[in-house]
């Protein structure tokens, strides 16, 4: 199999990074990790950190073949849930990371994501992104409130309406495959 892979971390106003990218290769796969712990939240360094770490461990306790790489990303991001809510209780924070993670098994890619980070496929220099975020102006978009001119200056653009951790209710999360 052969693969490329690229990511762009940018601080922004914030005074930490707090973004996570990790990429795990192993004989049966590949899985890649990314996670943007939420500035807007203490601790989002911490839910960004914990999401890789939970990641990596299940993928690298995988010693073959994932038969339901669906099932197999669910449960992994929901470890990574229950996990950050085990910091939260500790430090008296609410941290939360949004997060792409896909498994590349054979000639398939698997993925899962929560919140606004995104996956894109580049093939024969054609860029296709593969994910829909979790934001206030992307439903607003789906329900044909506004139109792909205002997402980028809609005042609410930043809005994210899900993530892993934060909450004590499952995250909401989207999986695809191709």
């Amino acid at each position: 199999m052969r693969y490329i892979v690229s990511h762009s971390s940018r601080l922004g106003n914030r005074k930490n990074n707090q973004d996570r990218c990790t990429i795990v290769e192993k004989d049966h796969g590949v899985l890649l990790i990314l996670a943007d712990g939420m500035g807007g939240h203490e601790g989002g360094e911490h839910a960004a950190q914990t999401l890789v770490d939970r990641a990596q461990t299940r993928f690298n306790a995988a010693s073959t073949h994932i038969d339901n790489p669906q099932g197999f990303l669910q449960a992994l991001l929901l470890d990574a849930h229950f996990t950050i809510q085990k910091i939260q209780t500790r430090c008296g924070q609410a941290p939360r990371t949004t997060c792409v993670v896909c498994l590349i098994q054979k000639e398939t890619a698997t993925w899962i994501h929560s919140g606004d980070s995104r996956l894109y496929l580049i093939r024969n220099q054609h860029l296709y992104t593969r994910t829909k975020d979790h934001t206030y102006v992307e439903d607003l978009l789906k329900h044909r409130v506004i139109d792909e001119q205002d997402l980028a200056s809609h005042p609410m653009r930043n809005y994210v309406t899900a993530c892993i951790g934060g909450s004590r209710n499952r995250p909401h999360v989207s999986v695809s495959q191709t």
